[in-house]
C-alpha cells in the first residue's frame, strides 16, 4: 500500500476495514474462479482439437481403404467383362 492508502484505512472503523477485507477477498475469489474457467475453456478446446486431429487422420485411413475396394471392384468387373467378351467370342459354346 501507498502511504496514503496506509493513512486512509488508518482512519477507517473496524466495520469499514471488516467490509473492504470482505470485498477484496470476494474479488480475489472471483478472479481465481474466472481464471478456473477459462482454463478449463482452454483444456476442453484443446483436447476437442486432438479430436479433430485424429478424426482427420481416420477419416484419411478410410478413404484410402475405400479406393482400394473401389479398385478391386473395378478389376473383378473388368476380368467379368474380359470373360463375358471371351465367351460371347466363341459363340456362345464353352
Amino acid at each position: 500500500m501507498t502511504d496514503e492508502q496506509k493513512v486512509v484505512y488508518g482512519k477507517m472503523t473496524p466495520a469499514e476495514k471488516d467490509s473492504l477485507k470482505a470485498t477484496t477477498d470476494a474479488d480475489l475469489a472471483a478472479g481465481a474462479n474466472y481464471f478456473l474457467k477459462v482454463k478449463k475453456e482452454q483444456d476442453y478446446l484443446t483436447s476437442q482439437e486432438d479430436i479433430n486431429k485424429k478424426i482427420v487422420a481416420e477419416d484419411g485411413k478410410i478413404k484410402e481403404i475405400q479406393s482400394s475396394e473401389r479398385i478391386r471392384n473395378a478389376e473383378n468387373q473388368l476380368n467379368n467383362l474380359k470373360q463375358n467378351i471371351a465367351y460371347l467370342g466363341t459363340g456362345g459354346k464353352p
